[in-house]
């Protein structure tokens, strides 16, 4: 027990508080998205997925709380409350990737429906990942333990493989103007379509690159009595993630926006050369009505 009495060990006992912060950011956060989502982004679905990202996400800062608030009480492991943040953290993570594979295959963006073959490999992929994580944070022996931990780490190597080739592709098709497209874009339209695969792109290189980066502060610079700080990074990291997919949806809002303002014009735009289509029938009409009427006795 420590002189303040608490049971937290020097490199977890700012926990506590890191979780507590979070939870209070997360919950502003999501808040504020729940209620865009039924004002501005009333029926996007893939903004729907994101809200329910961050509702799994508030969850597990949730179990967070108050599992480090017990251990840190009682000085009691609470083996319930660890099992449910790890899998809550296993289901924030598959739907976040789901949400981001969705979106590097265009669903919404550049297409309207996927194929049916890329619906069976997404639930396939998914349904693995969601099956191998549980399995593996329920776990109680280590030889089993680790196969599952491999085939987690195989699955979401292949998510992580298909996410990367997604966006590449589409990015680079899109700015080449090879995409088969449904319809027509306006400049305006093809700049937010470029702007939310750029975001996704450098987002999820970010996601990739942090873990390699942050193992080598650990090492380097972090003493034991520190490893608090990483936690801290890495919550920092998730958070202006979750920030930047919000932001990110701007752009989705007004390429969405854009299609009904430039029919709304084109309609407009129609309307006076239809008038003018029939001021023009009716001139020749005019014309060879004058040329039929007799001439009068005085012109004679």
């Amino acid at each position: 027990m420590n002189p303040d009495g608490r049971h937290l060990s020097i490199e977890r006992a700012p926990l506590e508080a890191i979780y507590l912060l979070d939870l209070i950011f997360y919950a502003m956060i999501t808040f504020l998205c729940i209620v865009q989502r039924f004002s501005i982004y009333k029926g996007v679905k893939l903004y729907s997925i994101f809200v329910v990202t961050l509702s799994l996400k508030l969850f597990q800062v949730v179990f967070e709380v108050v599992y480090y608030r017990k251990l840190s009480a009682t000085g009691i492991d609470d083996v319930v409350l660890y099992d449910a943040t790890r899998i809550c953290d296993i289901m924030t993570n598959a739907v976040f990737l789901a949400l981001l594979l969705l979106i590097s295959l265009g669903w919404t963006i550049t297409r309207d429906h996927l194929t049916k073959r890329e619906r069976q490999l997404f639930w396939v992929f998914f349904s693995m990942y969601g099956v191998f994580g549980f399995m593996h944070s329920v776990c109680n022996d280590p030889n089993y333990c680790q196969s599952f931990l491999l085939a987690f780490y195989v699955v979401k190597f292949l998510i992580t493989f298909c996410i990367i080739v997604a966006l590449n592709a589409n990015l680079e098709r899109l700015r080449a103007g090879t995409l088969e497209l449904p319809r027509p874009l306006t400049p305006t339209q093809l700049y937010c379509k470029i702007l939310i695969f750029y975001n996704v792109r450098w987002t999820f290189l970010a996601i990739l690159v942090f873990p390699i980066g942050l193992m080598f502060v650990e090492v380097a610079v972090l003493t034991w009595e520190q490893a608090w700080i990483g936690i801290l990074l890495q919550e920092l990291l998730y958070l202006a993630v979750f920030v930047v997919i919000a932001h990110t949806f701007k752009f989705y809002k007004q390429d969405q926006v854009t299609p009904s303002r430039t029919s709304a014009a084109q309609e407009h735009a129609e309307i006076p050369s239809e008038n003018n289509d029939e001021q023009a029938e009716v001139a020749p009409e005019n014309a060879e009505a004058g040329a039929e009427q007799p001439r009068s006795p005085r012109s004679e």
